[in-house]
């Protein structure tokens, strides 16, 4: 049998911060719902226990462990003084504010709270956990380069302890801030690592396995290797079918329907978006519901269900304005003109795609100015051909020099289209030829 202390310990002076001890244990024994008899059994009395909380006796460092131990805490939790503890309470609860924010697709108002409380954190450890919180919170916000920034500060915290769970954490956002980047190379090369520290390291989170993988399924699909990324995404599901988390299933979804509509599987794709907006609706994301419905409307478009499309575009358009995401409001005004064009509203649809322009050349983002410009070119196809042509000119240009291109097919295939109707057959056949290369390679065929 366990021997059980008898030993009455000699009493300690009596000072405020045994009394602090003393009054922190016996608090986060009734959290716990433990007596005391439970908390100091097999190895202590309920009389010692309650001598500890008394604060009449200094419990030794292993007894304090002990204690620790089962009430579920550091022992650095009952030796803090009184603003420590404050501290590290608020500073808990803002981290935890600022996870439910960026959950719910609130990254502005995440990042609004994290940089003060970053900044008055002096602990290099805890200051790195926050940073790796801003960091995913910059990532969702598209804000790339400051998230890479950070978080590298963070993986350099990580690595100097050698803490191979923080490190593999830190890495796997960093894939994903660099996709955001875009840096796809560095993007998978970082995810690839975090994999290596996740083998020694001892992780309770099923899900962070399933997050690297997913996220180089994003490389995958980034690069244009779309059967590649659904392949990547499926054995991310795979590996995470017994974790029932509806935010990581909702992105799942999201992402296996973004490949398997450019792979031209339009029933597979309006499957996944219409399962991914219930989710993130479900989870109160709405930022990516908004996505997967907008992406619902690019699917049913091509399967030629126009009337339909259009109408939950517009919804998608006015829910992103409302949001004041003026990128994803900016790619679904351009597709919304395009859509306008096919209808035969000319001058709605140039309007709209000027204005779509003119947003994603304020953003300075490549890929939008790219997308931007092909909706102008088509909303002028049949009024302005030259003009048409100069815009895509412009686009294909843009995309190469941006190196984009492996997403722009519809670039090359739309210039060739234009050149064609102006006579210029030779150039024509050129860009069709490049469109089938990028379509090619995209397919995986």
């Amino acid at each position: 049998m366990p021997q059980v202390r008898t030993r009455v310990r000699r009493p300690a002076p009596v000072s405020d911060t045994l009394q602090q001890l003393g009054e922190r244990i016996r608090r986060a024994r009734v959290d716990s719902g433990l007596s005391q008899a439970q908390l100091g059994a097999p190895h202590f009395t309920r009389a010692y226990v309650s001598a500890v909380e008394l604060g009449k006796v200094r419990p030794a460092m292993k007894s304090l462990e002990f204690m620790a131990g089962k009430l579920g805490k550091p022992v650095s939790f009952f030796m803090e003084d009184e603003d420590t503890a404050r501290r590290r309470l608020e500073r808990d609860a803002v981290a935890a504010h600022a996870k439910q924010l960026v959950s719910e697709g609130k990254a502005a108002e995440a990042i609004e709270l994290l940089l003060p409380q970053i900044a008055e954190t002096s602990i290099s450890s805890q200051r790195a956990r926050l940073q790796r919180l801003l960091g995913r919170a910059y990532t969702q916000a598209r804000r790339g380069p400051e998230a890479v920034d950070v978080l590298t500060r963070a993986l350099l915290t990580f690595e100097s302890v050698d803490d191979p769970e923080q490190i593999a954490r830190t890495r796997a956002q960093l894939g994903a801030a660099l996709i955001e980047v875009p840096s796809y190379g560095e993007a998978e090369s970082a995810l690839e690592r975090a994999l290596e520290e996740l083998s020694r390291a001892v992780v309770k989170d099923p899900l962070l396995r399933v997050h690297i993988l997913y996220n180089l399924g994003v490389t995958f699909y980034m690069r244009g290797d779309y059967r590649a990324a659904a392949q990547q995404f499926q054995r991310a599901e795979r590996e995470g079918a017994d974790i029932g988390d509806d935010r990581w299933q909702a992105g799942l979804l999201a992402g296996m329907g973004m490949s398997y509509l450019a792979l031209a599987d339009y029933e597979a794709a309006v499957m996944y978006f219409r399962r991914s907006e219930a989710l993130f609706e479900g989870i109160r994301n709405k930022v990516r519901a908004v996505e997967s419905r907008f992406r619902l409307g690019q699917s049913l478009r091509a399967m030629g269900q126009n009337s339909k499309a259009i109408e939950l575009v517009r919804s998608a358009l006015a829910d992103a304005r409302g949001f004041r995401d003026k990128a994803l409001a900016t790619r679904i005004s351009a597709f919304h003109a395009v859509q306008l064009a096919d209808v035969g509203e000319l001058d709605e649809a140039i309007r709209e795609a000027a204005g779509a322009q003119a947003a994603a050349d304020s953003l300075n983002d490549p890929v939008l100015r790219v997308e931007s410009r092909v909706s102008v070119a088509k909303a002028l196809a049949k009024r302005d051909p030259k003009k048409a042509e100069r815009v895509l000119r412009d686009a294909a240009a843009l995309a190469e020099r941006t190196n984009v291109g492996y997403s722009f097919a519809d670039v090359y295939q739309e210039l060739s289209d234009v050149l064609a109707h102006n006579g210029m057959a030779e150039e024509a056949l050129s860009y069709s030829r490049k469109a089938f290369e990028v379509a090619r390679r995209g397919s995986g065929r």
